[in-house]
């Protein structure tokens, strides 16, 4: 989580860059300052006060591994998951029968818009950073394949 902090405060820095230094990229930078300031609170709030990225029991996922995670996803709603890489960055999308439910049960304006941008990107609005959990991504999607197989009757 250390670095994860450090490495938003470095693109937060650079963000502040593009902005000030570049007039057709003032959009890229104040969008790299949104994305890796709520990047950074997030790490922060998880080295202050740890919390479960993911709680896994019968009833379904809790996914809190982001400020912009959705929260608890049942298991009757989960039809599988697809590991995805972006870049360097590796995440789990979680595929779900009604993906726009999510998205329109969102209260946030900022979750709403990243869970759209997500279904835009993977057809599902949720997807889980391997950056916010404590195991590889592998070993989280091999947990959670025998938990669907367990609870999803």
């Amino acid at each position: 989580m250390t670095l994860l902090v450090i490495g938003s405060l470095i693109f937060i820095i650079a963000g502040f860059y593009i902005y000030s230094t570049e007039s057709n990229l003032k959009f890229i930078g104040i969008i790299g300052i949104l994305f890796f300031g709520l990047t950074g609170v997030t790490g922060i709030r998880r080295l202050i006060k740890p919390k479960a990225a993911l709680i896994i029991n019968s009833k379904g996922i809790t996914d809190n591994s982001t400020v912009t995670s959705v929260g608890f996803i049942p298991w009757k709603d989960v039809i599988g998951f697809q590991p995805v890489k972006v870049t360097s960055n590796n995440f789990l999308v979680v595929q779900v029968k009604n993906p726009t439910t999510y998205i329109d049960n969102s209260k946030n304006m900022l979750t709403k818009q990243s869970l759209k941008y997500n279904y835009s990107s993977f057809n599902s609005p949720i997807a889980i950073g391997e950056v916010t959990l404590p195991l590889k991504l592998t070993e989280v999607e091999k947990i959670l394949l025998n938990a669907l197989k367990k609870y999803n009757l």
